[in-house]
């Protein structure tokens, strides 16, 4: 039995294994170590690497004779440390665990539906097998970051809700990534009612999230029983953060025991209609307080008086006013609350963030609440069933513990009184008091104060026998007072037939040593289901797609947590728009229409946590190409899918010669439908949504079919990649990924001797391949594991399928990750010619030794079953192989039908060693360098006083500057204290995408599969340019490219305040005063192949002025520190920041004609103080990529400053505004966070 540790445990010692990086040590605890709910059984990486080698080693000895414990120890010593060979995530999470049922493949490819109805709903029914749908009824409560209490109808992309963390066992903030809308059949309707008053309406096919004694498991609604443990939030509340909201009180007031009519007024100029506020009561204080913020908001000068009502059996207090300033007030304030709100009253929209809350609950008690029991609870009774419901989904947001009364039939024909009571917690007794007018109901909480008194956590049978078996082996003292009262709390507690403990024995037993203090916080945040009945009312169902946690507090009266593998199909064999069809519709409405349907079967996580994506492609010959380009400029369409347009030889052509092409369906045999239409306007379609929308991408088909050796067979032939581009795939067949880490070949790095260790790479490569082909029998077994837990007949079916594509393709995805480092431990720059020369090298040497060793393994174990050198002889892939491996091929078979491709290795890359280096973190696949440096950014503890900053809802942080692992080294092992780097520490934002293109298309002559590679462009970039970088890939004989500009991928949440405060006529403004020196930053660029230096001045950290000249005119490092001195009038020299003279008279030794005037320009720009975003956004409009003004863009963006943060998308993991996407997966360049597996 393996030893159980706690996440913190765990964490902490792979802390310790990643040189102290807690954030590498947390991808690899969160997403790789061996876990069963809260137990984790294997606390490094070194565990992981000894399941991994012994099952790959097994398939070796028990299918193919070889001996065990050599292979275990080849295979241990490749992959130990993450130092050589790293298996792809899926494969690191499924091989060997006996604790979960899941496949090893990352992604499938579904068979494309056939053209007609039944079959288009077989394929939705496949994706849904695979993604699971699940929801909840519309009305139900979530919580989000921005906006409060929200019905789940009204949550929007963009948006964060609160969700719960099984690792940490915290309720934390997450992002949401999709909606879903959707319609639940009446007899899978079931609400589920938990102790604390918690309603949930829910399908039962939605998992609902249960603690039982093997940890954290998902069941479904259909499945779980009364008594099933949930979780409530277990946020704490600091009381010293919150001071009275006059207004937020008010309203509490006001809803709680205040009126608001419409009557009509006179006086001697006539009569008028107006709204009356009124309050009356029985306590003076909140009477007058009423009163007094009335009259500041309305500025009103009216009076409150004792109540002329006889009627009372005490004194009453009454204000009323009918002051004009009411209607706005109800109008902005009260969301047109007038007249009775007995029974249909809400919680404005005005009372949003936790400050206002607290007020509007403390107005609200003061009102019309109840303080029992000696200062014990305090209840609220109304029956607005909406103000209980959003109050109860508030209070369980924050932590605290409620339950609910409906006391219905009071009086006759009058509706539910609905009862809330707040149970003792001693933070939320203190600030409550604080913010109360009512003198006696203050007096009561105060007095409470201190006390002990919680309600009753149920006990899990393994919590139970902990707690025994350490008070039995602890040291007792019969003289101590809390000693002898354990004795009897635990002679109680084994007495009870379900045990339970409260707030006080817990405190006590954490108090003892007995418990952790994150045990006791864990077990008092229990709920436990108390019925289950069908849900009667419930019409509409919801579901969010949240990222990472994958689950969300929902319910009505109170939250309960609730949970929310990539799949491709292609459309083009569905027949176009208006085209007769033989039912009642009498014409289609398009391929393009199903991409909605597809795309709303996508939402959900199909195993392991990891969240579901597709991918959708129709064929450029298409009729409804048009259409399909379009679709994504509305940004509510096929949100949760991926769209790419497969590009013909002879569509591109065609683009060449700007002549027309055919559209025309089928697209492929004998057309029933043709049309002629210009190649160039299509093409103009595509580049043109490409900049302003990002979508749709392009893949080059012809490149892919021609240059595919699987593509030879018909059973293999590719439907479309998946999701993230790398694999091209048949029906149901998969991706299985293993990556090499290119730095560990490298020797001597940074020194003038430095190699590349050719013979350890192919040593590594065949290793490799033996590995990843184990893995397509680990995957078979996989497979069989599966089939014994899933659905009977349509769902066994698909695994069936996927499974005998393993069997006789055993297709493999064997790739690389870490070039943009190893070329810099090289001291070659990533866009040199060298770089180029290097890489052609490398690849050639993969491809030539994995297909080797491939037919190696095919002579030992056999080809695959369905090898046929005629079929695939003159496929240009194959072509350009070596003789000798072609001959031995032709002679032998070989063991895969196609091997190799460059797959996104976002967390991969995290967890992965650095050379030789004691370090982690390495380039991801080929990308570039992102950063140097950035700033990372950590919650603290607002007591610490260790702050940099706070964010809009109060959260404490600290930022500290960190650097790229590769740059550190450099920077330690030359002991250098300053970030003086060379220029072969080259960023993505320095280099021309011409290179991008050229060096992955270098790579793509060696990749029988394809590459996942993005370029990212700077906002606004123009349509122009897409296309040289479209056109450039398919010359460069890439198979597929992928380009995001910034921001047309954003949220759909849109600031509308860009126009505020704008003046309405043109300002002029001077130019600070130069003062003698500025401190300056010096950046290198390449335009048009040519080396650049720009001298960028800054006054208190903004650009100022700008110089630029041919780089070999300097002739200067980059130093830590320069600065620009003034001579005198026109000439300027560059220094150090000891005074060593760099460069004598700037503008001369420059010699600059062609950018001079662009750079006079741009300094009187930037120091006359137009934005640096506005400088970007103009530069970025005209010319291509590697013109001047698009490359000084890039450099100014560095400058920029965020002026609209609803538009910048945001880390989900550090809250950091740096994403980008690399390898067509969003990474946040601040932290480890990865979109990707």
């Amino acid at each position: 039995m393996n030893e159980i540790y706690t996440y913190d445990e765990a964490l902490s010692v792979s802390t310790e294994y990643f040189y102290g990086d807690s954030l590498v040590a947390g991808v690899f605890v969160d997403k790789y170590a061996l876990k069963d709910g809260d137990d984790i059984y294997e606390s490094t990486p070194h565990d992981m690497h000894v399941r991994l080698a012994k099952e790959f080693a097994r398939i070796d000895s028990e299918k193919y004779g070889l001996d065990y414990q050599e292979r275990y120890e080849v295979y241990f010593d490749a992959l130990n440390g993450f130092s050589r060979i790293v298996p792809g995530g899926s494969v690191m999470s499924a091989i060997g665990n006996k604790f979960q049922y899941m496949s090893a493949s990352n992604c499938v490819v579904v068979e494309p539906p056939q053209d007609n109805i039944g079959d288009i709903f077989d394929t939705a029914k496949a994706l849904a097998q695979l993604f699971k749908r699940r929801c909840v009824a519309s009305g139900s409560k979530v919580i989000t970051q921005e906006y409060g209490v929200l019905n789940i109808d009204n949550v929007e992309p963009g948006m964060h809700v609160l969700s719960y963390d099984i690792n940490y066992r915290q309720t934390v903030f997450k992002k949401v990534l999709e909606t879903l809308k959707t319609y639940v059949a009446p007899e899978d309707r079931v609400v589920l009612k938990y102790s604390n008053g918690t309603t949930l309406r829910t399908s039962k096919k939605h998992p609902i999230l249960e603690v039982n004694n093997s940890g954290h498991a998902y069941i479904k609604a259909g499945d779980i029983c009364t008594g099933s443990i949930n979780i409530k939030p277990n946020i704490s509340t600091d009381v010293n953060l919150f001071e009275r909201n006059n207004l937020a009180w008010f309203i509490g007031a006001h809803m709680g025991d205040g009126s608001a009519d419409k009557v009509v007024v006179g006086d001697d100029r006539g009569r008028y209609d107006r709204v009356r506020f009124r309050i009356l009561g029985d306590n003076e204080d909140i009477i007058s307080k009423y009163c007094e913020i009335h009259n500041n908001i309305t500025g009103n000068n009216s009076n409150y008086h004792p109540s002329y009502r006889k009627s009372y059996k005490t004194a009453c207090w009454e204000f009323s006013s009918s002051v004009v300033g009411n209607e706005e007030l109800i109008k902005c304030v009260f969301d047109n609350q007038v007249g009775s709100k007995t029974y249909t009253g809400f919680i404005p929209q005005v009372i949003r963030g936790d400050r206002l809350w607290w007020s509007f609950l403390a107005g609200l008690i003061d009102a019309d609440g109840t303080v029992k029991s000696g200062g014990q609870r305090i209840v609220i009774g109304i029956c607005a069933h909406k103000i209980i419901d959003q109050l109860s989904a508030f209070l369980h947001a924050q932590g605290v513990s409620t339950h609910l009364l409906i006391r219905e039939n009071v009086r006759p024909n009058e509706k539910p009184i609905y009862q809330l009571g707040i149970h003792y917690d001693v933070g939320l007794w203190r600030l409550i008091s604080n913010l109360l007018v009512h003198p006696h109901k203050k007096c009561l909480l105060e007095l409470y104060d201190g006390k002990q008194h919680s309600l009753r956590k149920p006990l899990l049978d393994t919590e139970f026998e902990t707690i025994i078996s350490k008070y039995e082996s602890f040291k007792k003292d019969w003289s101590n007072y809390d000693h002898r009262l354990l004795a009897v709390n635990i002679y109680y507690l084994k007495k009870e037939k379900s045990p339970g403990i409260g707030k006080a024995f817990a405190s006590q037993l954490v108090r003892l040593g007995i418990f952790e203090p994150n045990e006791m916080i864990h077990i008092m945040s229990r709920i436990s289901l108390v019925s289950i009945e069908q849900d009667h009312d419930s019409e509409l169902y919801f579901d969010i797609e949240v990222e990472n946690t994958n689950n969300f507090y929902c319910g009505n009266f109170g939250l309960a947590v609730i949970h929310n593998c990539g799949v491709g199909t292609d459309l083009s064999v569905l027949r176009p728009e208006q085209s007769a069809v033989t039912n009642a519709a009498k014409t289609s409405s398009g391929a393009w229409s199903f991409a909605e349907l597809y795309s709303n079967v996508t939402g959900m996580i199909c195993q392991s946590g990891r969240r579901g994506a597709c991918m959708l492609t129709l064929d450029v010959h298409h009729p409804d190409v048009l259409r399909f380009i379009k679709m994504k400029s509305d940004k509510t369409k096929v949100t949760n899918a991926n769209v790419s347009i497969r590009l013909s030889d002879e569509f591109l052509k065609a683009v060449e010669k700007e002549t027309d092409y055919e559209l025309r369906w089928p697209c492929h045999g004998e057309t029933k439908i043709s049309q002629k239409v210009s190649a160039k306007m299509v093409w103009d379609e595509i580049t043109k949504h490409a900049a302003e929308d990002g979508d749709p991408g392009i893949m080059f088909w012809d490149n892919i079919c021609d240059n595919l050796p699987a593509n030879n067979y018909e059973q293999f032939r590719a439907v479309t990649t998946n999701p993230c581009g790398e694999i091209p795939l048949s029906s149901y067949d998969s991706c299985r990924l293993i990556s090499i880490n290119l730095t560990a070949y490298v020797r001597n790095p940074f020194v003038d001797n430095v190699y590349f260790d050719n013979k350890a790479f192919v040593k590594d490569i065949r290793i490799a391949m033996q590995m990843i082909d184990n893995l397509v029998d680990l995957e078979i077994e996989l497979i069989d594991r599966v089939k014994t837990v899933c659905d009977k007949g349509f769902e066994t079916d698909i695994w069936n399928k996927l499974q005998k594509s393993g069997e006789l393709g055993r297709r493999t995805g064997l790739g690389t990750h870490g070039l943009a480092d190893m070329l810099v431990q090289m001291k070659i720059s990533y866009d040199s010619d060298e770089a180029l020369d290097i890489i052609d090298k490398i690849y050639s040497k993969l491809r030539n030794e994995a297909y080797r060793k491939s037919i190696d393994l095919a002579k030992e174990r056999g080809p695959f079953p369905i090898f046929d050198w005629e079929k695939e002889k003159d496929n240009k892939f194959i072509k350009r192989l070596p003789l000798k491996i072609r001959e031995d091929m032709q002679k032998h078979g070989r063991r895969n039908i196609s091997i190799l491709t460059q797959a996104p290795t976002g967390s991969v890359s995290i967890v992965s060693k650095l050379g030789n280096f004691d370090a982690y973190n390495v380039s991801s696949g080929i990308e570039p360098i992102f950063q140097i440096s950035y700033i990372r950014k950590r919650k603290v503890d607002a007591k610490n006083g260790d702050i940099d900053h706070f964010d809009e809802v109060g959260n404490a942080w600290r930022e500290y500057r960190v650097f790229h692992s590769n740059a550190k080294c450099y920077l330690d092992m030359f002991g250098i204290k300053a970030d003086t780097l060379p220029e072969y520490f080259i960023t993505s934002d320095n280099i021309d995408w011409t290179r991008r293109v050229k060096l992955q298309g270098v790579e793509q002559k060696y990749i029988d599969h394809s590459i996942s590679s993005t370029i990212n462009l700077p906002r606004n970039t123009s349509s122009q340019v897409i296309a040289d970088i479209y056109w450039s890939a398919w010359k460069n004989g890439l198979k597929g490219i992928t380009v995001y500009v910034e921001g047309t991928k954003g949220g759909v949440l849109v600031s509308d305040t860009d126009n505020c405060g704008r003046p309405t006529k043109i300002i002029t403004s001077n130019a600070p005063k130069r003062p003698k020196e500025l401190k300056c930053e010096i950046h290198y660029a390449t335009i048009k192949g040519v080396r650049w230096a720009v001298l960028i001045g800054l006054l208190h950290n903004d650009p100022y002025e700008m110089f630029m000249g041919m780089a070999e005119r300097f002739n200067i490092n980059k130093p830590k520190d320069a600065k620009i001195v003034k001579v005198k009038k026109g000439i300027y020299n560059l220094l150090t920041s000891n005074n060593e003279l760099l460069v004598s008279n700037i503008v001369k030794t420059s010699d600059n004609e062609g950018g001079a005037w662009t750079s006079r320009v741009m300094s009187m720009a930037l120091r006359h103080g137009i934005p640096v975003d506005y400088l970007v956004e103009q530069l970025s409009k005209d010319g291509s990529v590697v013109d001047i003004n698009n490359v000084l863009a890039r450099l100014l963006r560095r400058y920029m400053r965020i002026r609209d943060k609803t538009r910048q998308e945001i880390c989900p993991q550090c809250g950091g505004p740096n994403l980008i996407y690399s390898e067509g997966c969003k990474k946040c360049g601040s932290c480890s966070w990865t979109g990707c597996g």
